[in-house]
């Protein structure tokens, strides 16, 4: 049995799910607005097996929906993946920038008013920084999504509680009375 009981040290296994959850049906939403249609697909999968569990709360809808988040979360990294390491749409970005410092200048060395000493230090420092921030971005994106994995997984596991306890079983003093 799992004996984690809260999330985030405050919030339960079982709100932090329905909050999850609720990311997804909102994400609906979004991505209509958005026209995103991976967006809609990802999140009406896992939007809908949280919706199945709401409306039937047992163990196995517990499951599917974990595992519908599971899914939802290695397609959603292979795809961050290739747009961090696909770097077309930086090359531009970067050659714009540098450009946007050579045209800008009222000086006839624009370099000398910058923090790079020509072009391609330019183009290098600003390819480091883009690369630098994809990294860090891309860290704490596994980071957040690790750890939404392991609160539904949490979740899955606490079904074998009492209700009262987050669980999915009828609470014994219900029975009593």
């Amino acid at each position: 049995m799992v004996k984690v009981s809260k999330c985030c040290c405050c919030i339960p296994v079982k709100a932090g799910a329905y909050i999850i959850g609720c990311f997804h049906v909102l994400g609906v939403i979004i991505g209509i607005i958005q026209l995103d249609l991976l967006k809609i697909a990802l999140d009406i999968f896992c939007g809908a097996t949280f919706l199945l569990m709401v409306f039937k709360d047992n163990e196995q809808k517990r499951m599917f929906y974990f595992t519908a988040y599971l899914v939802y979360t290695g397609i959603i990294t292979v795809v961050h993946l290739i747009f961090t390491f696909w770097d077309k749409d930086e090359e531009i970005k970067t050659q714009k920038t540098c450009t946007d410092i050579e045209l800008n200048s009222e000086q006839t060395n624009p370099w000398l008013t910058s923090p790079y000493k020509d072009m391609d230090d330019c183009l290098y420092w600003v390819r480091f920084y883009i690369a630098v921030g994809q990294v860090f971005g891309m860290s704490i994106f596994i980071f957040v999504q690790t750890h939404f994995v392991l609160v539904l997984y949490t979740h899955y596991k606490n079904a074998l509680l009492v209700r009262s306890k987050g669980g999915c079983l009828p609470d014994i003093d219900a029975q009593a009375v």
